[in-house]
């Protein structure tokens, strides 16, 4: 009996993920704010809840609630190329995982600055592109 699990590389599994949930997410924004009673509101409410069932079979295929949690940012330190080479890396790059949404900071004089400044940043691009997509 052949296995019918399908094989996909990482670098295509995740941005395959995040656009699906980001899909999943404005789909069901628009039906709440434009369609909500019209007569084509299923036609775009019952394609988002089979996606929305099927990413909740696939893992890391969760869709996000729109709240901000700093458990949801990853973190990576780098040397930018104006950086000196005697120093150590100071470069903070903070990716909010649900969206895949990211920013920098490399400024500051140090990478807890750094990581302050980038999350801060990052803090209001998610919250503003929340609010937008909410009704």
């Amino acid at each position: 009996m052949p296995n019918d699990d399908v094989v996909v590389p990482r670098k295509h599994y995740d941005p395959l993920i995040g656009a699906a949930t980001l899909l999943l997410t404005v789909s069901n924004n628009l039906a709440a704010t434009v369609l909500e009673g019209g007569p084509y509101e299923s036609m775009l409410r019952n394609p988002c809840e089979a996606l929305k069932a099927a990413l909740a079979n696939v893992p890391g295929g969760a869709s996000w609630d729109g709240v901000w949690r700093d458990t949801d940012v990853d973190f990576e330190t780098y040397r930018h190329d104006a950086q000196p080479r005697n120093m150590p890396d100071i470069g903070v790059k903070a990716t909010h995982i649900p969206t895949g949404t990211s920013a920098e900071s490399y400024v500051k004089h140090s990478v807890e600055a750094n990581k302050d400044a980038a999350r801060k940043g990052l803090k209001a691009i998610v919250e503003r592109r929340a609010k937008e997509m909410r009704p």
